[in-house]
C-alpha cells in the first residue's frame, strides 16, 4: 500500500541514516481529534498529499512529504475528524470530514520504501523528488 506523511526534517533525516523511529503519543489525551497512536499515515488511494494538506496544514510539519509503499499488516487504521476543506463545494468555516488514517508505532526504512519526498510543502507546490506518477 502506498501512505504519506508530512514530517519534520528532523524526523526525515533519522529515517534516512536508516533509524527505527518510534512515537507512542495518543493523540486523542492532546486535544485532537483522532484515535491514532504514534505517527499518522494517510492513504494514497484516499487522497493526494496536495488535497490532505489543505485540511492537515496547521497541524503537521510543512518541512517534507513522504511517500512509502508499506505492507499494510504494519499499520493500524484509525479515524480522524478534521475542518473540511473550502475548496470543496458546500462546505462552511464550520464543517468537518471524518477520514480514515492509519498509525504505527515505529516505523523505519527497512519495513517503509521511500517512493517520493518533497521538501518545504507549500499550498500550491509539491516539487516532488522521485518516482513521478
Amino acid at each position: 500500500m502506498k501512505v504519506f506523511r508530512f514530517m519534520s526534517m528532523n524526523e526525515f533525516k533519522k529515517y534516512q541514516i536508516g533509524d527505527t523511529l518510534s512515537n507512542d503519543k495518543k493523540h486523542y489525551d492532546y486535544g485532537q481529534k483522532t484515535e491514532s497512536i504514534g505517527f499518522c499515515f494517510m492513504d494514497c488511494d484516499d487522497y493526494y498529499p496536495e488535497y490532505a494538506y489543505e485540511f492537515l496544514s496547521g497541524i503537521v510539519s510543512d518541512d517534507v512529504c513522504v511517500v512509502f509503499e508499506v505492507d499494510e499488516s504494519l499499520l493500524t487504521k484509525s479515524k480522524g475528524t478534521y475542518t473540511a476543506p473550502l475548496i470543496d463545494d458546500d462546505v462552511s468555516w464550520f464543517s468537518t470530514m471524518d477520514i480514515d488514517e492509519y498509525c504505527c508505532q515505529s516505523y523505519n526504512k527497512n519495513a517503509f520504501k521511500l517512493i517520493k519526498y518533497c521538501f518545504n510543502v507549500c499550498w500550491d507546490t509539491f516539487n516532488w523528488i522521485g518516482e513521478t506518477e
